[in-house]
């Protein structure tokens, strides 16, 4: 689930889709390591190349670094979903941004580290 997180963190078409990026935050949290090697496979299966797929992950990246709006779109997408408690406990927290954006920019680091 991870990995299939993380390609649709680039592929999403339109928009970031931000219960993505709560998975991801999720799912790091709990531990889990995502399965870099399954990457190249899932983007075949696709028809998509491994630059192709980099090229849009930093894309994706470089918005939700650089765009105030993004924060804001997060919040309003897991008020949707979460219960009042997760919110004021872990959406409202200051700092959650930038821990995201930090362990995005590592899971696009760590791609291209295993997979160029």
């Amino acid at each position: 689930i991870y990995t299939d997180k993380l390609v649709a963190f680039a592929f999403r078409p339109n928009r970031i889709k931000y219960r993505d990026v709560w998975d991801i935050m999720w799912l790091h949290n709990q531990g889990v390591n995502p399965k870099l090697e399954l990457i190249p496979h899932k983007l075949k299966d696709r028809g998509y190349s491994l630059d192709y797929f980099l090229n849009l992950f930093d894309e994706r990246l470089l918005l939700i670094k650089e765009h105030p709006d993004c924060v804001v779109e997060f919040k309003q997408e897991m008020i949707r979903f979460l219960s009042a408690e997760h919110i004021s406990r872990i959406v409202e927290q200051e700092q959650l941004w930038s821990f995201i954006t930090y362990l995005l920019e590592d899971l696009g680091n760590r791609i291209k580290n295993k997979l160029s």
